[in-house]
């Protein structure tokens, strides 16, 4: 058998089996407040509520990209039913884009069979265990395509398009999550830099930074925002900082910049051996069977080291290991590869630290800018393998060659199936929510019967005039009935006091049918954030209403 057809049925097999696992761990777990957040949101818009005027929450840029996407399908589908499983599958969509992407971009450089797997690598790619277009991960998604088209810029002779493209994915990457402005002005400034050596530097230098400027204005605009719109959201999130006592600002940059340089001593003792084996790895001439020696300590000490930072292969491992890794790999190659460094880990470091200063999570939410060097490491990694594996250049060694790339997808996949966002007994979920939005998923037994009931109580006031609310920390309670969120925020902020805020609760509140409390103890035994919450009163509607009690929840409906 000759080797392309050998090679591409490898290819074909395993990129099958990889697309069956994915589309299977899509069904499992529910998640009642991040993934439930996102879609909250998209159906809020969808259904007629404005961007920074209903809603006051600052991190719903990103549903002004999303929102389109939902109403699309419920038109199309004529419902919402299992409307989570669908926009999972979007999410995928939306990864395997990004992966053809980075395969165009890497197969000019690597192997074909090595550019593929490293490349669908991201498929499985899943920070925190989220299947969703949130802003964390449709921002770096985005940034991904953007930053791929602004590295080739040099190399292409055509490239004002390449510089357009770059802009307007950079552009769209800003509106989902304004932290990605970083790490796009970044390579934005390395791109002017290589142009003005190249003495065309006007008016080429100001396509990228004039089509982010206008495609960022173009989504406000046709979301009906203004700046000032956005500017009072963002001094709402200021207000709630405040009143929470959240550190932001330099306390926060030099907590990151610690959690970067200080690991543990039986990480940092992991992770110095892990270097010298790929240090030995890259440099070493011998065999194939040395090479893979070195290769596998490194992948094993990889595992332990991201394994006791956060969880399996976290995204806290990405960033303590893999980004690093990358640049040292990066130094060691040809002056073509060293700049990379400039054009991709340099903006993927700043992401991370500004991605770390904004968000609560810290560096575990900044190293998931480190995802656009996942599948250039994978490369890197396997190509001294390959070469080493055969000078024939056959199908097997081919095979060889990926199976960095195919290891690392093992070892991901492993860690996914064992996690499914704040349901970590993998195998206690076992119960298929049959209707609804969660409709396809599968749960535990607790939850599945707490969505159902809840569910069902609500159904029956559906045909009530107004709005709902939920007082508590539960944006999964807006996707169980199609009224409008009857609340300044579906991802319910302590923002009382703030005059803009208290002012859009007066204008809904004669709009409000049924309030909604789910009881302390019911976030426990569910596995949500707690929130404190006072008993609902008959006063807490300006109607005249009836109380409604259940287990685990309670809720207010106006007469």
């Amino acid at each position: 058998m000759n080797r392309p057809n050998f090679t591409l049925l490898i290819i074909v097999f395993l990129t099958v089996l990889c697309g069956w696992l994915v589309m299977d761990r899509l069904k499992i777990g529910i998640d009642l407040g991040d993934e439930s957040y996102y879609i909250a949101l998209a159906q809020r818009f969808a259904h007629g509520d404005q961007p920074f005027r209903d809603e006051m929450f600052i991190t719903q840029s990103f549903s002004m990209l999303t929102w389109p996407i939902f109403y699309l399908i419920e038109k199309l589908s004529g419902t919402t039913q299992g409307i989570i499983l669908k926009m999972r599958l979007v999410f995928i969509g939306f990864q395997s884009i990004i992966a053809m992407g980075l395969f165009v971009f890497l197969k000019r450089t690597f192997s074909v069979p090595v550019a593929w797997f490293s490349s669908l690598s991201y498929i499985f790619l899943v920070p925190f265990g989220l299947f969703g277009l949130g802003y964390s991960n449709l921002g770096i998604g985005l940034l991904t395509l953007s930053l791929i088209c602004l590295a080739c810029v040099e190399e292409v002779p055509a490239s004002t398009w390449l510089l357009a493209l770059g802009g307007f994915l950079g552009g769209l990457s800003i509106v989902a999550h304004p932290g990605m402005a970083a790490p796009l002005g970044i390579s934005i400034l390395v791109i002017t830099w290589k142009i003005g050596r190249s003495g065309s530097f006007f008016p080429k230098a100001l396509i990228a930074p004039l089509v982010v400027l206008a495609t960022t204005a173009l989504v406000f605009f046709l979301n009906g925002v203004t700046w000032l719109d956005y500017w009072w959201a963002v001094q709402a999130m200021n207000y709630t900082n405040q009143a929470m006592g959240s550190n932001q600002g330099v306390i926060r940059f030099l907590a990151v910049v610690r959690g970067i340089v200080s690991l543990s001593p039986f990480n940092f003792l992991f992770f110095t051996w892990g270097l010298w084996s790929l240090f030995e790895y890259r440099e070493g001439k011998g065999s194939f069977w040395r090479k893979g020696l070195w290769l596998g300590s490194f992948f094993i000490l990889l595992f332990f080291t991201c394994r006791t930072s956060q969880g399996g292969l976290g995204v806290l491992g990405y960033c303590h290991v893999i980004g690093w890794v990358c640049l040292l790999l990066l130094a060691q190659g040809s002056a073509e590869r060293r700049k990379w460094i400039l054009s991709l880990w340099l903006p993927c470091f700043m992401g991370m630290l500004t991605l770390s200063n904004l968000s609560n999570s810290g560096l575990s939410s900044g190293a998931v800018a480190f995802q656009p060097l996942l599948p250039l490491t994978l490369c890197l990694l396997s190509e001294p393998l390959l070469s080493a594996v055969s000078k024939k250049n056959n199908g097997w060694a081919s095979f060889l060659g990926m199976s960095v790339a195919l290891l690392f997808i093992f070892l991901e996949f492993r860690s996914l199936m064992g996690t499914a966002y704040r349901e970590n007994n993998y195998r206690a979920l076992t119960e298929r929510v049959e209707m609804g939005a969660f409709q396809g998923l599968k749960t535990t037994q607790a939850k599945k019967k707490f969505i159902e009931q809840l569910q069902a109580d609500l159904a029956r006031y559906e045909s009530v005039a107004g709005r709902i609310e939920f007082t508590c920390f539960f944006p999964a309670g807006y996707l169980l009935s199609p009224q409008n969120a009857g609340t300044p925020s579906v991802w319910t902020t302590p923002m009382l006091g703030y005059p803009r805020y208290e002012a859009l609760i007066k204008k809904i509140l004669p709009e409000l049918s049924v309030k909604v409390r789910v009881y302390d103890e019911t976030y426990s035994k569910l596995d949500i954030w707690p929130q404190q919450c006072e008993p609902l009163k008959e006063t807490d509607l300006t109607k005249p209403a009836k109380l409604i009690k259940r287990e685990g929840y309670e809720l207010l409906v106006a007469n």
